[in-house]
């Protein structure tokens, strides 16, 4: 009923299925990366909330520019904590600490 083929030919197909998936996989790999990449896309410089904050203290950046650079940096973490102010307990602290 089925014709017996050699082991050879299957030990190729297999061997190009598996190159085939490999190459799809690390293609899926590389474009979901470039997609989802982290990060800003107007590729300045990046700040941590630290440096914010010793601007902000040696008087380089008013309070204004601090409050709306530190909600660009925290808005989109606190929606995820569910904070409604975009704090966290530590900055609450500092700034109590500081008045």
């Amino acid at each position: 009923m089925f014709s017996a083929q050699p082991t050879s030919d299957i030990w190729i197909w297999t061997l190009a299925l598996l190159g085939a998936v490999s190459v799809l996989g690390a293609v899926v790999w590389i474009v979901r990366r470039k997609m989802f990449a982290i990060g800003d896309a107007s590729g300045g410089e990046a700040w941590t909330l630290q440096q914010l904050r010793d601007l902000r203290a040696d008087g380089q950046i008013t309070e204004e520019e601090f409050q709306s650079l530190r909600s660009e940096m925290v808005g989109p973490h606190a929606m995820l904590t569910g904070r409604k102010d975009g704090r966290s307990a530590g900055e609450r602290q500092f700034e109590r600490d500081g008045e």
